[in-house]
């Protein structure tokens, strides 16, 4: 991990805001920002799929024992709405870390006379 234990916190709430704090002054904070971005578009791939399965097995369910259909049509609601919010989650933090990104590149432009 390249951010430090007492900057982790910091970061966290940059990724959350989309703005970086003075802790980013202090520490490189690229490599953490990479391992984020490929971990949230993972998550923007896999949430439809996962998403499209549960509702296939809701849906499947629903046809194999059409008795229980209260019971498999909030459970295919369920899985659309935890589908929906981990997407669009993902897609928000997505956006703050690119945004991130730029801010960082710009900010070491700025020092890159200074640093030794």
């Amino acid at each position: 991990m390249a951010v430090p234990d007492e900057h982790f916190a910091s970061f966290r709430y940059a990724l959350r805001s989309g703005k970086l704090s003075l802790a980013s002054l202090f520490c490189d904070w690229s490599q953490e920002l990479e391992t984020w971005r490929r971990h949230y578009q993972l998550v923007l791939r896999l949430a439809p799929i996962l998403t499209t399965a549960g509702l296939a097995l809701d849906i499947c369910g629903l046809l194999v024992e059409p008795q229980e259909h209260t019971f498999y049509t909030l459970a295919a609601v369920g899985v659309a709405i935890a589908g929906l919010v981990a997407y669009a989650s993902a897609a928000f933090k997505l956006h703050n870390i690119i945004s991130l990104g730029k801010e960082l590149q710009a900010q070491q432009r700025m020092l890159a006379p200074y640093r030794i």
